[in-house]
């Protein structure tokens, strides 16, 4: 069943044992790195409470879904599936969901509390400093930026990154594709600023959808979609500045405008991002100006920040949005035998398991991935005995199965990606797509000799399960 807000989530997580409680942490640096150090070791979400300079009720929850097990719970999937169980569940869903769109309602708990005017203070709230070499404090970080597309209507449910300016006052960046900026530049273009809405701190298939990791499709509202997920729809009221349609479950509200750049803009950043790097030091971005702010009494700030990634992710470690995007895409182009595509480490490189049907079927894969946009340095080919949840054995495969003179391919697509780490600011700023270099490497056994290539050396499965159970292995082996 679903959550009604972010609240019951939590109290779901504590009731499994997947919560712990924090008191006294410090916003300055201490809650960011004791936030970084539980995600490393796929610690329990953390509440922390009682922070000093704030008053003892207002708190601060990250690492909300950065498990498999949180993020299952959070889409209503049994809690025990691998990710491969939960890839082909999440297959099943994809290939029949209907949306199910919004429905309005008169009330909700965020209104009890309103700021206006003078009134207005973005660090009312223990907004932290996240990383050690940050520009700033951000607020929003496990948020979602509300849009409306002046000409068709269409409303846009994205996560962009704000920091705090001053006390009415975010900067905000996003990339210049998004859905969100087009939308945005649309008002600017009529020299109008643009309304926005933004939560920080919501029911969690919210979240997860505005941030990607859900994979909403491309052209599918994301109400709709998250309402889909949820299998009843997200209950939203309409803003009484913005009049754009915000989750009635929400924490917090910022109801506000984005001027046109030559109205208004601050520099920006740097900030720690999602792929392991600092980006882009302090440039001018465009800002939000907060003319209203709304809460719930006792407010949970939902703080989602990138760390350098492991074997998980700070939003979600389920790699749904490989099943409405590259997986769908290779399908399409008529490419069978896909058993598993997953992230290596979340970024910079994804691995393809196949099950070869015949002496051109590497190839043909190969052709396709060739012209794909994805934007990962590294694509990996392996025979579906290789478990690809285990880096490890992607390695192995890779050093026992791949020729690096006839099995590896540089590909070169046109890009937008901002967070490109070998670009410097000036190339991020010269234009808006750039030559993107990709190694697809072949680590899949000659087809002609797989039925005499060298056995792996493991024992059978039948014999390992009968061993594991018989000495309890599970008692001492974690």
């Amino acid at each position: 069943m679903p959550y009604n807000d972010l609240r019951s989530f939590v109290a779901e997580l504590e009731k499994r044992g997947e919560l712990k409680r924090i008191q006294g942490a410090h916003w300055d640096l201490e809650i960011g790195v004791i936030s970084e150090l539980s995600f490393e070791r796929g610690g329990p979400a953390l509440l922390f409470e009682e922070i000093p300079g704030y008053p003892r009720e207002y708190r601060l929850l990250t690492n909300l879904c950065s498990t498999v097990k949180r993020s299952l719970l959070a889409i209503d999937m049994p809690t025990d599936l691998s990710i491969g169980e939960a890839m082909e569940r999440w297959r099943e869903f994809y290939r029949s969901y209907q949306p199910v769109p919004p429905v309005k309602v008169g009330s909700a708990p965020f209104r009890e509390n309103v700021l206006e005017g003078e009134s207005v203070d973005l660090l009312r709230f223990p907004v932290p400093k996240w990383h050690e070499k940050d520009g700033g404090r951000y607020i929003g970080t496990g948020c979602t930026e509300i849009l409306r597309d002046p000409e068709s209507g269409k409303v846009n449910v994205g996560t962009y990154r704000l920091m705090v300016h001053d006390r009415n006052t975010t900067g905000m960046y996003q990339g210049p594709s998004n859905d969100g900026m087009r939308m945005i530049q649309k008002y600017w273009a009529k020299g109008k600023p643009c309304p926005i809405a933004i939560t920080l701190g919501e029911e969690p298939v919210i979240f997860l959808t505005a941030c990607g990791r859900l994979g909403c499709p491309s052209g599918i509202p994301e109400y709709d979609f998250a309402g889909a997920v949820r299998k009843e729809p997200v209950e939203v009221i309409e803003g009484e500045l913005t009049g754009l349609p915000i989750p009635a479950s929400a924490e917090i509200v910022l109801e506000g405008i984005i001027p046109p750049p030559e109205v208004e803009r601050k520099g920006e950043g740097p900030f720690g991002e999602y792929t392991g790097y600092y980006m882009g030091g302090t440039v001018p971005q465009p800002v939000v100006k907060i003319n209203r702010i709304y809460y719930r009494s006792d407010p949970i700030l939902l703080g989602a920040p990138p760390f350098k990634p492991v074997s998980g992710h700070y939003a979600s470690p389920l790699p749904f949005r490989l099943v409405t995007g590259l997986w769908s895409r290779l399908e399409k182009a008529g490419i069978q035998g896909i058993r598993a595509i997953r992230d290596l480490v979340n970024v910079g490189g994804v691995v393809i398991s196949i099950r070869q049907q015949d002496e051109n079927h590497v190839n043909r894969l190969i052709a396709i991935l060739d012209k794909s946009p994805i934007q990962q340095r590294l694509v990996v080919l392996v025979d579906d005995d290789v478990d690809v949840d285990d880096p490890r054995e992607v390695l192995w495969a890779m050093g026992t199965r791949s020729d690096p003179a006839t099995g590896t391919k540089v590909s070169t697509v046109e890009s937008d990606w901002v967070f490109n780490p070998m670009h410097n600011l000036e190339q991020r700023e010269d234009k808006p797509t750039y030559p993107f270099s990709r190694l697809i490497v072949n680590a899949c056994r000659p087809y002609s000799r797989l039925s005499e290539f060298p056995p792996v050396n493991l024992f059978g499965a039948e014999r390992r399960k009968e061993a594991w159970k018989k000495w309890r292995m599970d008692e001492w082996l974690k």
